[in-house]
C-alpha cells in the first residue's frame, strides 16, 4: 500500500478497541491492523497552511503560517489558556467563530491516560477528546456555559490535578486504576457540586496497543524510515507526509505515531 497526501488531525471511531484511521489527503488508511508492521514515512519537504494552503517555510499553531496564526481565533492565545479569553470585550478576531466556539457549553472533565488529569472541552466532544488523549477512562466533572468559565475552574483544579499527559506512559499501557468518582468528588469539592450541572457517569475505552518500546522522532531531512510498532496512535501533525507499507521485516522497535 502506497499512499501520499497531507496529514491531518487523526480520526477516531469508538469500538472495543478504539478505531483509529491516517487521515492523508482523501485517503483513509486503518491503523489497527498495522500494529507491530513495518511502515516507512516519506516528507517530500513541502508544508503549506492548513487554512491557507500557502507554501511556508515554517507552520505555527499545529499547521498554520505566520500570517494565519496571527489573525485566526483558533490560533490566539485563549485557545492555550481559555480564562484569558476576550470575547466579552469586543476583541475576539473572529466574532462568529467564538460565538460558535467559545460561547458554547463546555465540560470540565478528570480523565485516565497517564493519571490523573483535568481537562476541558466543547460538549459536543465527548467522548472525542478523551479518545483523542489516549484516556481509558475519563468523567465530566461540570458542565458550563462557555470556554472561559470551563478555563477558570481548570486553573483552580490544577493546584491539585496535572493537566497534562506523559505520552510514553500512556503508551505503554501502564496507566494505575483509578476511581474517578470519587476523584471528582474530592476535586469538586462541596462547593463544586452546586456550580455547573455535576455528571458522574464514568467512561471507558479500551485502545489498541502493541509490543515494543516506545520513543519519539522528529524528520530531520527529507527521508525517513522506521519501524512502525504503533501502541496508540497520537493527535493532529498536519504536515505533508508520504507513507509506504513494506513487506520486509525489520528489527523490532517502536515511535509514536
Amino acid at each position: 500500500m502506497d499512499v501520499s497526501g497531507r496529514l491531518r488531525k487523526m480520526p477516531a471511531s469508538v469500538g472495543d478497541p478504539v478505531q483509529y484511521k491516517l487521515r492523508l489527503g482523501d485517503d483513509h488508511v486503518a491503523l489497527n491492523e498495522l500494529i507491530g508492521q513495518p511502515v516507512s514515512i516519506e516528507f517530500d519537504g513541502i508544508i503549506r497552511c492548513i487554512n491557507c494552503d500557502r507554501v511556508t517555510k515554517k507552520s505555527f499553531s499545529q499547521g498554520f503560517c505566520f500570517p494565519c496564526m496571527r489573525k485566526l481565533a483558533a490560533c490566539d492565545s485563549c485557545i492555550m489558556s481559555p480564562e484569558k479569553c476576550h470575547f466579552h470585550l469586543g476583541t475576539c478576531r473572529e466574532p462568529e467563530w467564538g460565538q460558535a466556539n467559545c460561547m458554547v457549553e463546555h465540560v470540565v472533565y478528570l480523565a485516565n491516560s497517564s493519571g490523573l488529569k483535568v481537562g476541558i472541552t466543547r460538549g459536543t466532544q465527548v467522548p472525542t477528546r478523551w479518545i483523542d488523549q489516549g484516556a481509558v477512562d475519563a468523567i465530566p466533572m461540570l458542565r458550563v456555559a462557555t470556554r472561559q468559565l470551563s478555563g477558570f475552574v481548570e486553573v483552580a483544579c490544577k493546584a491539585h490535578v496535572a493537566d497534562r499527559t506523559n505520552w510514553r506512559t500512556m503508551l505503554k499501557g501502564e496507566t494505575t486504576e483509578l476511581n474517578l468518582a470519587e476523584r471528582t468528588r474530592q476535586t469538586a469539592g462541596p462547593g463544586g457540586r452546586r456550580t455547573g450541572r455535576p455528571a458522574r457517569r464514568t467512561w471507558r475505552r479500551q485502545h489498541p496497543r502493541g509490543a515494543g518500546t516506545v520513543s519519539g522522532f522528529k524528520l530531520s531531512g527529507r527521508r525517513l524510515a522506521a519501524e512502525s510498532n504503533i501502541t496508540q496512535p497520537g493527535q493532529n501533525t498536519p504536515r505533508v507526509w508520504r507513507t509506504a507499507r513494506r513487506k520486509r521485516p525489520v528489527p523490532d522497535s517502536g515511535h509514536r505515531a
